[in-house]
């Protein structure tokens, strides 16, 4: 037995896969309305792009930046990764 949701949309209001598996009530709407990583557009350089995030935000809650600049950083380390294109 995996850990697969199902892809038969009924079962996600299905009662009795709902006492089992109450959580399952939300993940419907989870999966439908969930924005996926943004890696189809930045393709090559996703890695970097979420280097760039991982780094402002750690220094925003490590309190080694204020939210302000972290932005600022974030918006100008993006601009240099992309370039012309992603």
């Amino acid at each position: 037995m995996g850990a697969y949701n199902p892809v038969i949309e009924s079962l996600y209001q299905d009662p009795e896969l709902l006492a089992a598996m109450p959580y399952y009530s939300q993940l419907h709407s989870i999966l439908n309305d969930g924005v996926m990583r943004p890696a189809a557009i930045t393709a090559a350089r996703y890695p970097r792009v979420s280097n760039a995030f991982f780094d402002q935000v750690h220094g925003v809650l490590a309190g080694e930046l204020p939210v302000d600049q972290a932005l600022v950083d974030l918006e100008s380390e993006l601009t240099r990764i992309k370039r012309r294109n992603w």
